[in-house]
């Protein structure tokens, strides 16, 4: 799976590309491309993203009385090959479908409006731009919620700016030259697994960086101990009970016991038995960790 993702620009892809994706960077991306990262694993939302893909794709069908085709392989661009689409499906032929789930919506507008994410917007571009089809359906159900269909119809100037940022991306992919490092994540994903002893010298923007930084964090610690005294009276207040309201009734702060669990010992367990712990170590890599000094 890995090596056919690096084959292509795909529509999940795309918004990274752009700098428009909350998820990845256009860095994070070309490291995939390239093979430098095996890219995200799993989470619990992808997978149950995926568990509920043709749940709403009959929901859709059922909905709008339309046929619901899934193409068998990813669809291609005819003149830049390396830019593809792999789709929830087609209906009745001309619309796309592309099924979504997410736990919020508040990114999304007024159901049946072409309001959605604009890192999904760019998706269902990229997806009519190389079917050639005008419009797209975007199912959506927000936390578990019954669905609602967003329509987006094709916007010539988006996917004209999508195939120029791809062409531009793939040619870095191609000569293995990386997208300008963006912010933390890139930082992290591209020096973070390794480093060697050595000194370099800040640049003046940079030690003044390093000075701003120190002076927010002792701001922060100032805000974080008037917190404190702040909580105090109010918890003090509380005292036995969980509640507190306002003179009007309102509702200004709880503080309630949480439900009891259970926790496993973890030193008890290694103790008693040393050579099964030891069968089920796997080894974790190093990481980097910045210190202000």
């Amino acid at each position: 799976m890995n090596e056919e993702r690096q084959r292509f620009i795909g529509g999940s892809d795309i918004a990274a590309i752009c700098g428009l994706s909350p998820w990845k960077t256009a860095f994070q991306v070309w490291q995939e491309k390239v093979g430098e990262s095996e890219g995200q694993s799993d989470n619990d939302a992808m997978a149950y993203g995926r568990l509920m893909e043709s749940v709403i794709r009959q929901w859709y069908s059922n909905e709008t009385g339309r046929v619901v085709v899934v193409p068998d392989t990813k669809l291609i661009h005819p003149k830049y090959p390396f830019i593809c689409a792999s789709l929830d499906g087609i209906a009745d032929m001309k619309r796309i479908v592309e099924i979504k789930t997410t736990r919020s919506g508040s990114d999304w507008g007024e159901p049946g409006s072409d309001e959605i994410p604009v890192y999904y917007r760019l998706q269902v571009e990229q997806y009519m731009m190389i079917t050639k089809l005008e419009v797209a359906d975007v199912p959506v159900s927000v936390a578990g919620s019954i669905p609602v269909i967003y329509e987006v119809e094709a916007d010539i100037e988006i996917q004209e700016m999508i195939v120029e940022q791809a062409v531009l991306f793939w040619g870095m992919v191609q000569r293995r030259e990386p997208p300008e490092l963006v912010g933390i994540r890139d930082v992290v994903a591209k020096f973070g697994r390794s480093s060697m002893a050595g000194l370099v010298t800040a640049t003046q923007d940079t030690e003044m960086a390093v000075a701003k930084i120190k002076q927010i964090r002792e701001e922060i610690d100032k805000l974080k101990s008037e917190e404190d005294a702040l909580k105090f009276l109010a918890m003090k207040e509380i005292g036995e009970k969980d509640t507190l309201t306002a003179i009007n009734g309102s509702l200004l702060a709880t503080w309630k016991m949480s439900r009891s669990g259970k926790k496993f010992d973890e030193a008890s367990f290694k103790k008693d038995n040393p050579e099964l712990y030891a069968k089920y170590l796997n080894d974790k890599p190093g990481s980097r960790k910045f210190l202000l000094k």
